[in-house]
């Protein structure tokens, strides 16, 4: 059996197996990538969630970020290359002044730099929003998901649980827009202790040890 590795903690049984953030294996665009510098208030924010958001929270999350009381915030939603009504949601909202739409993107990276904060699933992206200390807001696709332990409060995440209802995500979202600089700061330390970097070196060490 060869190496492997897994997002997930739980039954790594198998001698094997890699489980866990110390073997995330990040592309080289995030690797160049520097963290972002946390400013005085809250300007851009990201959302995104993964390559077909089977739940459709994109969806849910365009019709919260049209409201009034989000319009002085520019917000750029990604939009995967499998996301089933991609085109129906870029014409429908492609139009409104403070909401960028962009779909299926090379350079994932360089888009989750211009950001201050970000609304995600509870994947991969949450490692890659780690890396570059971006504070952010977690929603579960479902309950396979939901075991991704490293996104959570302790690693700079307030992680929402599966299927929230709108106005959980609204507030959730309201008050990470308004945290003070200090406060977000404090969750970018939180995300960048971890080791993030390092996952295709800790894999070269042990098949140079075998």
């Amino acid at each position: 059996m060869r190496d492997k590795s897994f997002l997930y903690y739980e039954n790594n049984t198998h001698k094997n197996v890699r489980a866990g953030h110390s073997y995330f294996v990040a592309s080289k665009l995030f690797l160049l990538a520097n963290p972002i510098t946390i400013r005085e208030k809250v300007s851009n924010v990201l959302i995104t969630f993964g390559g077909a958001d089977p739940m459709n929270y994109t969806d849910r999350l365009f019709k919260i970020i049209k409201a009034p009381q989000y319009g002085h915030i520019h917000f750029t939603v990604v939009l995967g290359g499998a996301k089933k009504n991609a085109q129906e949601l870029h014409a429908k909202y492609t139009n409104i002044p403070n909401i960028d739409v962009i779909h299926n993107i090379s350079n994932m990276a360089e888009v989750m730099c211009r950001c201050d904060v970000a609304v995600t699933s509870r994947g991969r992206t949450g490692f890659e929003l780690a890396m570059l200390g971006i504070p952010a807001i977690s929603i579960a696709q479902h309950e396979r998901e939901a075991l991704h332990e490293f996104i959570c409060e302790k690693n700079g995440f307030n992680y929402l649980g599966v299927d929230p209802d709108n106005s959980v995500i609204d507030a959730a979202l309201t008050e990470l827009i308004n945290l003070p600089q200090d406060r977000r700061e404090e969750l970018q330390l939180r995300m960048l202790k971890n080791d993030l970097r390092n996952g295709r070196k800790h894999f070269l060490n042990i098949i140079n040890t075998r």
